[in-house]
């Protein structure tokens, strides 16, 4: 009975002690539901349910730009935004890919280079991709729910290898610094 006691005042002694809120600095209001996000360069790039690309500053809680994509038809042929699944900026140049929810459930990639909104890859190849991440300036790294993951050439349109680790659904990946590894996850 002694050891009851002793715990439940120890929890309330400490719980007098946590008292204390962590409270956010800023709060960033994007254009939509957040799901995905980069931080590169001091900015932050946000995908978006309603179909945009919000970037932020660290300076700035509302969007200094966005990008809009066309809007897509669902199976009940209703015109709908494109959700943003997955996004990504090189640190060394202005470009962004990012992954878009596409007609029929397949996914769309695309690449913003500074002033050009470019399809690299359409809902009409049929790819259910889950997330996209730069290697180079002309290569991608595809992770697809099927667990397979596809090294693509975006400037030569032309899919350089493919590999699947196991029949699992695919989770995530990630990549090394050096963009040279990665290590991928499944159920």
């Amino acid at each position: 009975m002694w050891k009851q006691r002793f715990i439940i005042l120890l929890l309330l002694t400490t719980s007098l002690f946590a008292d204390k809120d962590i409270k956010p600095k800023k709060i960033f209001n994007a254009n939509g539901d957040v799901e995905d996000m980069v931080f590169n360069n001091n900015l932050l790039y946000v995908g978006t349910t309603s179909g945009e690309v919000n970037l932020f500053t660290l300076t700035n809680t509302k969007p200094i730009w966005s990008i809009k994509i066309p809007k897509i038809k669902d199976f009940t042929q209703e015109t709908i935004n494109a959700k943003i699944y997955s996004i990504d900026a090189l640190s060394f140049d202005s470009k962004i890919l990012f992954v878009s929810e596409g007609v029929g459930g397949y996914r769309d990639v695309w690449l913003f280079n500074g002033n050009k909104l470019e399809k690299i890859i359409a809902a009409n190849q049929k790819l259910f991709i889950k997330k996209a991440k730069f290697i180079n300036n002309s290569t991608i790294l595809l992770g697809l729910l099927s667990n397979q993951h596809i090294l693509y050439d975006f400037k030569k349109k032309k899919i350089l290898y493919t590999i699947q680790p196991t029949t699992s659904s695919f989770s995530n990946f990630t990549l090394s610094e050096d963009k040279k590894l990665f290590v991928t996850t499944d159920e």
